[in-house]
C-alpha cells in the first residue's frame, strides 16, 4: 500500500503543473494573465486571456512560438494558453506586433476578436485555427502575414487603410463575401483570401483602386491549388496548365473540376505533340490521330511544308489560322470560366 501512495504522489505536480497557468512573460516587455470565469459554477471551466506591456511607455512584442504537431491535436502552438477553455482574448494597447504562431490552433472555441490600435503586424500563422468568428483590426496595422486567420472567420470591420501587406492564404477559406482592398495595400498574395483553387472560398467581389489593377487581377485569376497552380495560356492551339496540355477550354475545365471517381480523360497529358494532333483532328485537318496528324505535326517541327487537301502552308501557325497565338488566360471572364460556376469572383474598381 506504501508504495501505491507514493507513486501516485509522485505524479500529483504534474497534474498540478498541467492545470491552466495563471501568467507570466510572452515576449519583450509583454505580460499575460489568465482568470477562470466560472469557477464553482459546476460548470466546464472557461477562462480569459489578457496580454498587455509590462511598461506602458514602451512597445510591446508578443513573442514568436514554436509549432508543435502530433496525431491527436494536429499543428499547434506551444504557447502556454494554448486551450479551447480560452474563450476570451484581450490585446491590450501597447502590444505593437503578434508573433508567428502565437494563438495557432487553440481549439474549437468561438470567439469574437478586437486588436488594439498601435499594433503593426501580424506574425505567420499567428490566428491560423484561432477560431475567430469576427475581427476588430485596428486603423495602424501594416502587416497581415501568411496563413494568419483561417476559415471561421465571418466577418471583419474593414481592412485598415494604412495596410501595405497581406501575405499567402492570410484568409485562407474565409467566409468572407466580399473584400475591400485599401489603396496603401502595395503586396497582396494571388491567394490572400483563397485556397485549394479557391473551392471553399466565399468571396464574390473584391475591391481595387485603378492603380491596383494588375495585382487584383492576378489575385482573382491566378487561382490554383497544388496540382493546378497558376499558368493558363494558349500554346499551338493547345490550352496549357504547368505541363498539361488540353484541346479546349471546356476540356481543361472538366479536368479542373472533375470528381475524383471520374476516370475520363480530358487531357493529352504531358505529351504537347500528341496534343497538336488532337487539336488538328478536331478541327477535321487531318483523319487519324495516330497516323496523319502525328506525321504532320512532326513535319511542321522539322520545318517542312504542310499539304492538307490541295494547300499547303508554311507552318502550324498558318494552319491553325493563328489559333494557337500563345497568350495568358488573365481576363477574368477567362479565369471564372475555366474555373467553373461555383468559383466566380469578380472585381470592382473604385
Amino acid at each position: 500500500m506504501k508504495k501505491w501512495i507514493l507513486f501516485l504522489g509522485a505524479f500529483l505536480p504534474f497534474y498540478v503543473n498541467a492545470q491552466m497557468p495563471s501568467g507570466g512573460s510572452c515576449g519583450e516587455n509583454c505580460q499575460y494573465t489568465i482568470v477562470q470565469n466560472n469557477a464553482g459554477s459546476g460548470e466546464p471551466s472557461t477562462y480569459t486571456l489578457t496580454l498587455s506591456a509590462i511598461d506602458n511607455t514602451k512597445p510591446a512584442t508578443v513573442q514568436e512560438y514554436i509549432r508543435s504537431h502530433d496525431d491527436e491535436r494536429g499543428f499547434y502552438t506551444n504557447a502556454p494558453w494554448c486551450s479551447s477553455s480560452v474563450t476570451e482574448v484581450n490585446i491590450t494597447e501597447g502590444i505593437q506586433s503578434i508573433g508567428a504562431h502565437a494563438f495557432e490552433n487553440m481549439g474549437d472555441a468561438l470567439r469574437t476578436l478586437t486588436l488594439p490600435e498601435g499594433l503593426l503586424s501580424i506574425g505567420p500563422e499567428a490566428f491560423h485555427g484561432f477560431s475567430a468568428t469576427s475581427v476588430t483590426f485596428p486603423s495602424t496595422l501594416e502587416t497581415i502575414g501568411s496563413f494568419a486567420f483561417d476559415s471561421s472567420l465571418e466577418s471583419i470591420n474593414g481592412l485598415p487603410d494604412g495596410l501595405k501587406y497581406i501575405g499567402n492564404y492570410a484568409f485562407a477559406n474565409s467566409q468572407l463575401k466580399e473584400i475591400v482592398i485599401p489603396e496603401s495595400v502595395t503586396f497582396v498574395s494571388p491567394y490572400a483570401f483563397g485556397d485549394s483553387d479557391w473551392r471553399h472560398a466565399k468571396i464574390e467581389n473584391v475591391y481595387c483602386s485603378a492603380a491596383q489593377k494588375s495585382q487584383c487581377e492576378e489575385m482573382v485569376a491566378f487561382r490554383g491549388d497544388s496540382t493546378t497552380v497558376t499558368t493558363y495560356q494558349f500554346d499551338d492551339g493547345v490550352y496549357q496548365i504547368d505541363d498539361r496540355f488540353y484541346t479546349s477550354a471546356e476540356n481543361m475545365q472538366k479536368d479542373i473540376s472533375r470528381q475524383e471517381n471520374d476516370t475520363t480523360d480530358y487531357t493529352c497529358g504531358t505529351d504537347l505533340g500528341l496534343c497538336k494532333a488532337a487539336v488538328l483532328k478536331n478541327k477535321k485537318l487531318c483523319s487519324e490521330l495516330s497516323s496523319d496528324c502525328s506525321a504532320l505535326v512532326n513535319r511542321a517541327n522539322e520545318g517542312k511544308l504542310l499539304k492538307v487537301g490541295s494547300k499547303t502552308y508554311q507552318s502550324l501557325d498558318a494552319l491553325l489560322k493563328g489559333n494557337y497565338d500563345k497568350r495568358r488566360i488573365y481576363t477574368i471572364e477567362e479565369a471564372n470560366f475555366v474555373a467553373g460556376p461555383v468559383n466566380r469572383v469578380s472585381i470592382k474598381y473604385r
